[in-house]
């Protein structure tokens, strides 16, 4: 087996931006295992708590601009406009000084291998790679609990 890139501050930096969309499935809090969607029918306020609280909780522009307009209860006052932008600014900043602008921003992707953790929660359900277990999970496939 080759000598795998250890875990990093850089590689855990990159972890700490997660974009959420519609579908995507909380793994934390009281709504653990419900999508945003299903949040904001049920308590859009909580979704503007982790906005305003949680460092690493981010939706793209776009996706706030249609809460906003289907969610009622999904209302974010300018104080929270404004801290909602920056974080989403900062985001921007710290993607583009890695050189990242998205896993389809390019012909360049390369989504990793599969299959040397097969069969593992992170790779068959969370979709993780080979290469990202490795790096962000330091080979354990089990750690994948610690991410959110």
């Amino acid at each position: 087996m080759a000598e795998k890139e250890p875990f990093s501050n850089q590689n855990l930096l990159i972890m700490s931006y997660r974009y959420y969309d519609l579908e995507t499935e909380l793994h934390f809090g009281k709504f653990i295992g419900q999508t945003l969607e299903e949040i904001l029918e049920k308590e859009p306020s909580y979704i503007i708590w982790c906005l305003m609280n949680l460092d690493h909780f981010l939706i793209e522009r776009e996706l706030i601009v249609y809460c906003e307009s289907r969610f009622p209860g999904f209302v974010l006052n300018s104080v929270q406009r404004e801290k909602l932008e920056e974080k989403l600014e900062n985001a921007d900043n710290y993607f583009d000084s890695l050189n990242f602008h998205g896993p389809y921003s390019d012909d360049s992707y390369d989504p990793g291998t599969f299959g040397e953790f097969e069969g593992s929660y992170a790779q068959d359900e969370m979709g993780f790679s080979d290469e990202d277990i490795y790096i962000v999970f330091e080979g354990d496939p089990e750690a994948y609990w610690n991410i959110d």
